[in-house]
């Protein structure tokens, strides 16, 4: 079976449904929620996290190993996942495209699978400390939600974003990518 070409970054292993599976963290056992509706029964204490676009191609369209460690706490509710509705339409968007079309997942069930492990939220214009700026203006959104809401992490591989890494760290956000995530979180 030929597959599509990911877009500019490297082509991913085939689909295995076993690791594809989304689900919400609610009292204690796992659910499948509703393609409409984001999941809402997340554990107070689950660190927040804000992921960009690629990475949640990359958790539920290209099935990436590396990213394997960040899906399945997501899956587990070890993480809240943060959206908004305009990152919804983002990669509702992207889902869209050629190049979405030739993995064994559809792309509706990578989007369904982002929502039963995030919540979704509006933007938040609190006062607070500056925001660093993105030289990437499309990935500005992403930094402003970790930022307000506050998240513990942002999770990207996109480098405009990465370099804000180090200024983001006074505030207890820390940008890095799935990998970096899973070396920080994943016991030795």
């Amino acid at each position: 079976m030929q597959f599509a070409e990911k877009p500019s970054i490297i082509v991913k292993r085939p689909f295995d449904s076993k690791s594809a599976v989304g689900c919400a963290f609610t009292g204690g056992r796992r659910q499948r929620l509703s393609m409409s509706e984001p999941a809402s029964g997340f554990p107070a204490s689950a660190p927040l996290v804000v992921l960009d676009t690629n990475v949640v191609l990359d958790l539920w369209l290209f099935d990436d190993a590396r990213s394997t460690p960040l899906r399945q706490a997501l899956d587990a509710g070890a993480l809240t996942a943060l959206v908004t509705a305009p990152m919804l339409a983002e990669l509702a968007d992207v889902l869209q495209r050629p190049f979405a079309q030739g993995w064994p997942i559809p792309p509706a069930a990578a989007l369904a699978n982002l929502k039963t492990c995030a919540r979704l939220v509006e933007p938040s214009r609190a006062a607070g400390p500056p925001v660093p700026r993105c030289t990437d203006p499309d990935d500005q959104k992403f930094i402003d939600l970790a930022w307000h809401w506050p998240a513990a992490w942002l999770v990207s591989r996109d480098r405009a974003v990465l370099r804000l890494a180090k200024p983001s760290l006074a505030r207890g956000l820390r940008i890095v990518t799935p990998e970096r995530w899973a070396a920080l979180n994943t016991p030795a």
